[in-house]
């Protein structure tokens, strides 16, 4: 049996006291967003997954339509298809960028995606 010698169990408590941080450590702030979200309930999130054709209106607060495009969920390609009001088209891998790319850039005020009313179900 091999016997640890002093010098090589000073080395090894070294190390293991080393690796700690001898730093206090700091309070995490919160990080707010650079610019307000763009809500999307789970109905809407749904038809944008679906793989269809799905036209969105993005609104604000009062319900005025900010931006109009529609949305497409390209299942070959793994990513979003979004076609704007003047038929240009963008390629985006997630829902964000997606509604990001129909307003043209990101919302200065909250906002919400809303799919075309004659796709919600009839209360």
């Amino acid at each position: 049996m091999h016997m640890r010698t002093p010098v090589d169990l000073a080395v090894l408590v070294a190390a293991a006291v080393g690796c700690g941080s001898s730093t206090s450590r700091s309070t995490t702030t919160p990080v707010t967003p650079a610019h307000p979200p763009v809500r999307v309930d789970a109905f809407a999130r749904d038809h944008l997954m679906s793989g269809f054709a799905v036209p969105v209106d993005l609104v604000d607060g009062a319900g005025t339509v900010v931006a109009q495009c529609t949305v497409t969920y390209d299942v070959w390609r793994d990513q979003y298809l979004v076609r704007s009001a003047d038929y240009s088209f963008s390629l985006v891998s997630t829902i964000p960028t997606a509604l990001g790319t129909c307003l043209g850039g990101p919302p200065t005020v909250e906002l919400s995606a809303r799919v075309e009313p004659g796709l919600r179900p009839s209360s």
